[in-house]
């Protein structure tokens, strides 16, 4: 029990250590793009698993912020471009989807992290077939316990010797281990994709992070289920992914000595590995 005590104290003093170097390093490289969510796309969006679950949905587009450094400056206002990044729609007669590539070529991306530069949202805007009761309205996201018949580990889960069970890579990393959103109802869409940090949502994530830095699996969830907090009914709903910047943070700290940071201007690949449901 002892010897378990130390390697536990002495983990938690390397975690802070790396931290604490690289926050230094940080400030002398500005944001560092090395995170980037998926980075090689198939041409028909096939790389964003859907599943139909009611006949609410008419659409769903994605939009990417419409300035980084603005949003920077003043986070209490998250404006996102109007124009969509992708789009899948809802054939309302035989519940097929059809996907629509538009601005960076149906890219998705969360171009950039570090720990100067640790936030950019994301939208996931739909279009319902009507008004809603909030009650009514059922988005679902779930993370697949196994993947090719092996273990879906977390990113934040460690085996005895405190190395990941699923190291970082160069690409494919799963997006849910260290994603958080909030979400927005909306009785009619607005002139402009302009809305006050205020307004959405508290966050909400797959695994949760303990005041300590460390992730609290007796809280993690597979499956979230989307729920709205306003009390009127919906036309739009909206959902904005981000980085979680502590799951971030500690997911860094058990991949020192991963040979992928040897250089700190390679990014690393994400992908959105939920199944979304709607």
């Amino acid at each position: 029990m002892q010897g378990n005590k130390k390697n536990k104290n002495l983990l938690k003093i390397a975690a802070v250590t790396s931290m604490t170097i690289f926050s230094l390093m940080a400030v002398f490289t500005g944001t560092l793009a090395w995170f980037n969510a998926n980075r090689v796309i198939s041409n028909n969006g096939n790389d964003m698993q859907i599943e139909r679950l009611s006949c609410l949905v008419e659409s769903v587009s994605i939009h990417h912020l419409a300035n980084e450094i603005d949003y920077i400056n003043d986070p209490s206002t998250l404006l996102f471009n109007s124009n969509f990044v992708r789009k899948y729609n809802v054939n309302s007669e035989t519940n097929a989807i059809t996907y629509e590539a538009g601005q960076d070529g149906g890219t998705l991306g969360l171009n950039q992290y570090s720990l100067l530069g640790n936030s950019h949202p994301i939208l996931f805007l739909f279009k319902l077939t009507g008004s809603y009761e909030p009650s009514e309205v059922t988005i679902q996201l779930e993370v697949p316990a196994t993947v090719g018949g092996q273990t879906n580990y977390w990113l934040e889960q460690i085996n005895d010797n405190g190395a990941p069970y699923s190291p970082l890579a160069l690409s494919g990393n799963p997006f849910s281990s260290v994603v958080r959103y909030r979400t927005i109802g909306l009785s009619a869409l607005p002139n402009t994709l302009s809305f006050e940090s205020s307004a959405l949502s508290s966050f909400d994530s797959f695994v949760k992070i303990n005041s300590d830095g460390t992730p609290n699996f007796t809280t993690t969830q597979r499956e979230k289920m989307i729920r709205f907090e306003e009390e009127y009914n919906f036309t739009y709903v909206g959902i904005v992914f981000d980085y979680y910047k502590e799951a971030m943070e500690y997911v860094y700290s058990i991949n020192i000595g991963n040979a992928i940071f040897n250089d700190l201007t390679t990014d690393i690949g994400f992908v959105f590995d939920w199944i979304l449901k709607f």
